[in-house]
This record gives structure tokens, C-alpha cells and sequence, in this order.
């Protein structure tokens, strides 16, 4: 809606650079163009639509309200007072989806093997059972020229008993100075603890 009353539909004066006269509508300049219309209109070009200063206000007012939103936003969230998570999350959230991150399958434990007892017992620098050395030291003429030359065990063992058998070869000096090689059989336990010493050899 404009201020002033628009001039009645009719053949004005062609507003264009182009001679002859052109048809309004009463609202806006149509394309019909004529060099001698039949009913001709008063010479007065209509003014072209103007924006109502109402409409100028209205615009201006909506402006300055976004700003002033925009501000406050700024303020309050530079202050804390606004929430940072939004409602809606906690209430989107599924239920059967939060259960299952924390439902998890039953896992199934194989028994323990000879191969991963004596790998978990014996030394993992020279792969010596560093308790039956210990052991076998206590009995020697000469503890300090005790050499091992190798460890080894039973794959067989099922741990049915709670242990599997291990074999030590050594060497080591006599009571005459000679060095004389040796084995040893023992019972190791699942603590890696000498559960028995069967044979010196």
C-alpha cells in the first residue's frame, strides 16, 4: 500500500527513451506500446511505486529488534547463563541404544596349555627357569660354575595335575675341578614355583 493514489489504468506518454505511448495498468507499466492508442490519456507520467513509510518503519523496528536479540545471546552466553546442551538431546536419546554400549558378550577362557605355563615362567632374556637354577645351585661343589645350556618341556602335559615336567641341562665343576655335563628334571607349578625335583643327572 503506497501514500498517494496511483493514476488511473490508461495510454500515457511512453516513460522509455522509445516515442509513442505506453499502457499502465493501474498499478505498473505493461508491455503494450502504441504510436496512436485509441483513447488517450491525460500526458502526466504516474510515478513508479514507492515503498509506504510505514512499511520503511516497520523494517527499521525489526532490525533493531534482531540486534538486540543478537546482543543479549552474546551476553548471556559469554556469562554462563545460557545452557550449553540442548533438552531435546537427553529426549532423543534411545533407550535400546544406551543399552547396548554397555552390553557385552559373554567371552569363553580356554584352559591354559604347557606351552603358555612354561612361556610365562621362564626367563625372557635367555629362556631359563631361573627357580629349579636356584635349586639345583644348592647341591653343586661349585655353584658360581653352574652354566645352563637349555630348558625345556613336556608339550604333552595337560596340567591335569597342576604342573608339567621341565628339563634343565648344565654344566658345572666337580669336585676335581672338571667341568662335567649334567640334566635335571623337575615338577613346575602354575605359580612357576619348583613343585618337586624328580632326578640329578
Amino acid at each position: 500500500m503506497t501514500d498517494e493514489a496511483m493514476p488511473p489504468p490508461g495510454w500515457y506518454d511512453n516513460p522509455g527513451k522509445s516515442p509513442g505511448y505506453r499502457y499502465w495498468d493501474g498499478e505498473e507499466w505493461t508491455n503494450a506500446i502504441s504510436e496512436k492508442p485509441q483513447v488517450r490519456a491525460p500526458t502526466a507520467i504516474p510515478a513508479p511505486p514507492t515503498q509506504s513509510k510505514k512499511t520503511r518503519k516497520g523494517w527499521k523496528y525489526a532490525g533493531i529488534a534482531f540486534g538486540v536479540t543478537v546482543a543479549l545471546s552474546v551476553v548471556l552466553g559469554s556469562l554462563g547463563l545460557l545452557d550449553e546442551e540442548s533438552p531435546t538431546t537427553e529426549a532423543t536419546t534411545s533407550p535400546t541404544s544406551a543399552e547396548a554400549t554397555t552390553t557385552r558378550r559373554p567371552t569363553t577362557s580356554q584352559a591354559p596349555t604347557a606351552r603358555d605355563l612354561f612361556e610365562g615362567c621362564v626367563s625372557g632374556w635367555d629362556g631359563n627357569w631361573e627357580e629349579l637354577e636356584a635349586e639345583i645351585r644348592d647341591v653343586l661343589n661349585d655353584p658360581g660354575s653352574m652354566e645352563t645350556l637349555g630348558t625345556y618341556f613336556n608339550a604333552s602335559d595337560d596340567l591335569s595335575n597342576g604342573s608339567i615336567t621341565v628339563r634343565l641341562e648344565y654344566t658345572a665343576k666337580n669336585a676335581f675341578g672338571g667341568r662335567v655335563r649334567h640334566e635335571a628334571w623337575a615338577e613346575m607349578d602354575k605359580n612357576c614355583a619348583v613343585k618337586e625335583v624328580i632326578a640329578y643327572g
